[in-house]
């Protein structure tokens, strides 16, 4: 659970100085609960697909939807965890043609969601059906079709509760393209004023409200090949296309990591003015006395927070895994301000990821990759809710904790031990 040193609204609460306090120091205070394995789970529900393409949870937390890749099957799985029963299921996809390969899953509501798929020179989006009672999804209906090379770079993120947002490099004009995709409202498509060469961002994009934006990357001088995070995002318009730059703001750590925040704090202190927008020399980085950066980063944002994984790497030390370290971090919309999580997962880049609900409860998968035998098995999932849970989902949850084997109780044991049927059944 988060203690509320920043309300769910981003605002500060007059009336908790303890509150203030922990926000001015820009760490968040949490503790994890431990959700998944709990006990006696069979070995076979632990395995995860050593390739993957999507990680996303449901809107009531209690479905992991996995796309990835089954060494002896020609098209992409979905593999679905079911937190509640402490179960892993591989679901089938009703109608989905042959010549397709899944790539990203969005629940919108309990029953519905979208389904991104791609071949190698179309992308087909679709409104989906889940039946959890049945372990298959049902294609509806094709939402959006893009004549896009899938080795070209393209992405989507959830725009709204509704949609999502699919962005992809256009090959005539090389220019990217966004289209916003609801299950309700017709499609709505704007191309980024940049050509694809002036931009330089990492990571995937993510919408708040009006705005799409992506992290600024820059090149590091000893390895070109390498970029790390600016500390400034790219924003775009998402009726316009009209791209800007905005500055973000951090202390400690982070701060010390982000290039444009600790030039921007030198600028100050030497009472230099500069552009705003100002470009990065590949050289800028190492100019400035900066310790670790930020080399990679998977985020997903959710009613005005940011939350992200982000590898810290030694700018001098680029090569070297053991140098490398990844923390939890936030971004408060509001303000683009970032804020470090107290707790600290322990686990290497690669090895963590989440999703977040609808209602601000993150879902982590920490895994752990066997080398020896090139797969990959679940160490935990953990949950971290933003906003109280209802008292029902707190009781279930600590009594699934305690008594773990509750989980495969049947309809008649459920009933009378007076656990709602809907916790357990699909």
């Amino acid at each position: 659970m988060i203690d509320s040193a920043l309300s769910s609204s981003g605002r500060n609460s007059s009336s908790n100085n303890e509150i203030g306090t922990k926000q001015n120091n820009e760490t968040i205070q949490c503790e994890p609960q431990k959700i998944f394995p709990l006990a006696d789970e069979k070995i076979e529900d632990l395995i995860y697909p050593i390739i993957t393409y999507h990680y996303s949870v449901s809107k009531d937390a209690r479905y992991v939807y996995v796309i990835g890749e089954d060494p002896t099957e020609l098209q992409t799985q979905l593999f679905v965890w079911d937190l509640h029963r402490g179960i892993a299921r591989r679901y089938i996809v009703i109608n989905l043609p042959p010549t397709l390969q899944m790539k990203h899953l969005y629940e919108i509501d309990s029953l519905e969601g979208i389904l991104v798929c791609c071949n190698s020179g179309c992308f087909h989006i679709y409104a989906i059906q889940f039946d959890h009672s049945q372990e298959l999804i049902r294609i509806q209906k094709i939402l959006f079709n893009d004549l896009t090379n899938n080795s070209h770079f393209w992405s989507s993120a959830r725009a709204s509760e509704r949609g999502i947002i699919f962005m992809s490099q256009h090959d005539q004009i090389r220019n990217f393209y966004v289209a916003q995709i609801n299950l309700d409202t017709p499609v709505r498509s704007v191309f980024l004023t940049a050509n694809i060469s002036g931009l330089r961002f990492c990571g995937q994009p993510w919408v708040d409200g009006n705005y799409m934006y992506l992290f600024e990357s820059s090149s590091i001088t000893t390895h070109a090949e390498i970029k790390c995070l600016t500390g400034r995002l790219v924003r775009a318009n998402l009726h316009t296309g009209e791209l800007e730059i905005v500055r973000t703001k951090a202390t400690g750590i982070i701060g010390n990591s982000l290039p444009a925040i600790q030039q921007q704090q030198q600028q100050q202190q030497q009472q230099v003015e500069q552009q705003a927008a100002q470009e990065f020399s590949q050289d800028a980085i190492l100019q400035l006395s900066i310790t670790t950066l930020i080399r990679r980063v998977k985020h997903v944002g959710r009613d005005g927070w940011l939350w992200i994984i982000a590898e810290f790497i030694e700018p001098h030390n680029t090569l070297n895994q053991d140098t490398t370290h990844c923390e939890i971090c936030v971004v408060k919309m509001q303000t683009f301000t970032w804020h470090r999580l107290n707790w600290l997962p322990e686990c290497k880049f690669d090895e963590l990821t989440l999703d977040v609900t609808c209602n601000g409860t993150v879902v982590m998968l920490r895994k752990k990759v066997l080398q020896m035998v090139n797969q990959a098995q679940i160490d935990s999932f953990l949950l971290l809710p933003r906003n109280p849970e209802t008292l029902l989902k707190q009781s279930f949850r600590a009594l699934i904790t305690y008594f773990p084997t509750w989980r495969n109780l049947n309809w008649k044991q459920m009933h009378s031990f007076g656990i709602p049927a809907h916790l357990l059944v699909p």
